[in-house]
């Protein structure tokens, strides 16, 4: 069982402020007690490109967080809305990772509020069937397998599912999967086909493609609790596990000073564990 969290989408210099994130949410799922993964055998992996530096990668080594460089993956025809969206295909990346059962993904701008142990054993993350003859969600792409685990949460924005758009609509910040091989070649099979899905934001419209409710390979909602996205502090307070939210963008002012009560706390742990250690 992996936590994964994916600073893909930006060069991260040691003052760069997904670098803080990444450090903010490595200091919670390991350090605090409020916040840390109850398991402590459970790692937490930082999926990495070639254009993370060493002195940040050092840095998350550091910090606790086992770094994982990944080739980057990406199609021509893709038009992402934003240049910091060139590389998020590379979360494809997770699907290879063959040595765990389920792995958990939290983008690089989540910040938690309770553990997430149970994020593992939510009923949405069993492996489900694949529907008997289906052939996939794209003429031409290569067939599904015939098992899968799949499931995240809809970009709902409070913990009772108040959505403000379609709840079969994935949010790709967050979400659990089985690695596997032959799912990986189904997405990289409909990747390869241009205009296959809109690109402007690839990977959580590729996943939506593949994964569309009322096809042959559903994804499945998990607990609404387990991440909200823009969260109010009504949210932290009545139960949210976790926020899709980044620390230094405008936010209510509650919430805003909860997020950067969390930067102060990680960086005096860091640097008293710094010190100590010389």
């Amino acid at each position: 069982m992996w936590y994964l969290n994916s600073p893909f989408s930006e060069i991260i210099t040691t003052e760069d402020k997904y670098l803080i994130a990444v450090r903010i949410l490595t200091y919670q799922l390991l350090h605090d007690p409020s916040t840390r993964t109850r398991d402590p055998t459970t790692p937490f992996l930082v999926l990495v490109n070639d254009k993370v530096r060493p002195a940040a990668r050092e840095r998350l080594r550091k910090d606790g967080a086992i770094v994982v460089p990944v080739p980057k993956l990406t199609a021509s025809w893709l038009k992402p809305h934003r240049s910091a969206w060139q590389d998020v295909m590379t979360k494809l990346r997770l699907w290879e990772l063959l040595d765990f059962e389920r792995v958990a993904f939290l983008d690089a701008d989540t910040l938690l509020a309770r553990p997430l142990d149970d994020v593992f054993t939510d009923p949405a993350a069993v492996e489900q069937r694949t529907l008997p003859g289906y052939k996939g969600a794209v003429p031409g792409a290569a067939t599904p397998p015939e098992t899968y685990v799949f499931a995240g949460n809809a970009n709902h924005v409070h913990v009772w599912m108040d959505a403000k758009g379609r709840t079969d609509h994935l949010c790709a910040g967050f979400f659990v999967l089985k690695p596997d091989l032959a799912l990986l070649r189904y997405y990289i099979s409909i990747l390869q086909i241009p205009e296959s899905f809109m690109s402007q934001a690839p990977e959580e419209a590729l996943l939506n493609v593949a994964h569309q409710w009322g096809q042959g390979m559903p994804w499945l909602q998990l607990n609404t609790t387990l991440n909200v996205r823009l969260p109010g502090m009504a949210d932290l307070e009545e139960g949210a596990r976790s926020a899709h939210v980044k620390w230094w963008e405008s936010a209510p002012g509650n919430v805003k000073k909860w997020m950067l009560e969390w930067r102060g706390r990680m960086e005096d742990f860091y640097e008293t564990r710094d010190r100590r250690r010389g």
